[in-house]
């Protein structure tokens, strides 16, 4: 397993932000680092003093496509992505066409997922403790990811306190982060066969 495989498995659904673009993952295993996205470096981080592991590049366009593709597979209409809809936003990317590959090949439903897709969804999920949703707003098997702080809505941010607009900018980078680094540690990119030259006559 990766060095990111291993940070992932040993994060936990509760999640809590504690500083201005970091977002962290209680453990599992008392005794053990919190995983740490430092979402301006692009960093995953087992502890503070720990090893860290880059998050793959992705433009400010794909996670603006992102954003908009998980706000668009709420089908039904209450304002998080559950499991079920979680799939249907990852099926429905296009970008980047091996993403689209993937999906269409497998994954007929959530359960059929690889972890990390899982984890994933339950670790964003949990950021709604920060948002101020209540300690228990991720617990149980009808988890969502909640939309509050997501939403490019004017009224939304007005209705927000400092603190917690700080943990939406998080979570909108949060989100991105985890898409990629889980699409570079489980999906494959193709590689390009070289041209062949021919031998010389």
């Amino acid at each position: 397993m990766t060095n990111f495989g291993r940070a992932l498995l040993a994060s936990s659904i509760a999640a809590t932000s504690t500083s201005a673009h970091v977002f962290r993952a209680t453990q599992e295993v008392e005794g053990t680092s919190p995983l740490t996205i430092d979402s301006g470096s692009k960093n995953l981080r087992l502890s503070d003093d720990g090893p860290t592991m880059t998050v793959p590049e992705y433009s400010s366009d794909q996670c603006g496509d992102w954003l908009v593709g998980v706000l668009a597979a709420d089908s039904d209409g209450s304002g998080g992505l559950s499991e079920d809809e979680f799939l249907d936003f990852l099926k429905d990317i296009d970008d980047p066409p091996h993403v689209t590959e993937f999906f269409n090949k497998q994954s007929d439903s959530y359960l059929a997922l690889p972890w990390l897709f899982k984890v994933a969804h339950k670790s964003l999920a949990c950021r709604c403790i920060g948002l101020g949703l209540g300690s228990k707003c991720c617990t149980g098997e009808n988890a969502e990811i909640s939309f509050l702080g997501l939403r490019d809505d004017p009224d939304e941010r007005q209705a927000l306190t400092q603190a917690q607009l700080s943990i939406a900018a998080e979570y909108r980078a949060d989100m991105c982060n985890s898409v990629a680094a889980v699409f570079e540690e489980v999906i494959p990119v193709p590689v390009m066969a070289s041209p062949v030259t021919p031998a010389p006559v």
